[in-house]
């Protein structure tokens, strides 16, 4: 089993079988055509969107961040004032360290993102990055992440998120359980095709998640 697929790198874990071996899944990403492609496309444009739009320079928290390509590799016409990734897996958290190195505003963290612990100090920002998480968790959870995670956010903040579609499609369910958390849904993309990029206004504030809760918990 490569390094990179050990269970215990990865965030808590409660499913059956084997891990999803997150090194060879950014490998989709080789695909000019392919849906993660193209849902890159849409992550980008929507942050850009969102930073454009911001008053003031914003923070930005991306958990799970993979790479880091979801804001990394973005063209964005307006940087954040600050952003920080959070990465378990430490092959990927390295290739995120090395696009950001050129980036003054940006620092990658090789910890759990499930736990407060590794960001408390950056709480509550402006943009929050949900990006490939709703999809690795129970679906029945998705509510209450939704809900634990308003607490990163200042209020008037946005959470980006994604969600994959399938048999059953549970995208509407996810759209459906940020609005029952307490937010509005300013831009919904990929309804037409096989994934789902959510751009969510946090109307009503929540409580900060105390250090030690768990944010979510994987099942894949």
């Amino acid at each position: 089993m490569p390094e990179s697929s050990n269970p215990d790198r990865f965030a808590r874990h409660s499913g059956p079988g084997p891990r999803t071996d997150w090194v060879a899944w950014h490998e989709a990403y080789d695909s000019p055509t392919g849906s993660l492609t193209r849902r890159l496309e849409r992550v980008r444009v929507r942050l850009d969107g969102v930073l454009r739009a911001a008053p003031s320079a914003p923070t930005v928290l991306s958990l799970c961040a993979g790479d880091g390509r979801d804001l990394l590799g973005a063209e964005l016409a307006r940087r954040p004032r600050r952003a920080v990734l959070v990465e378990l897996d430490p092959d990927l958290a390295s290739r995120a360290a090395e696009a950001a190195a050129p980036h003054d505003w940006a620092e990658v963290r090789c910890a759990d993102a499930t736990d407060v612990v590794a960001f408390a100090d950056v709480v509550p920002v402006d943009v929050l990055m949900l990006c490939g998480v709703l999809g690795n968790v129970d679906p029945d959870d998705v509510e209450h992440i939704a809900r634990r995670c308003a607490g990163l956010v200042k209020p008037g903040g946005v959470v980006i998120w994604t969600r994959g579609g399938g048999d059953p499609d549970l995208r509407p369910d996810a759209r459906a359980a940020f609005v029952a958390a307490g937010y509005e849904e300013l831009a919904f993309d990929g309804s037409d095709d096989v994934f789902g990029v959510g751009v969510s206004w946090l109307v009503e504030p929540a409580p900060a998640p105390r250090p030690g809760d768990t944010l979510f918990e994987f099942v894949r």
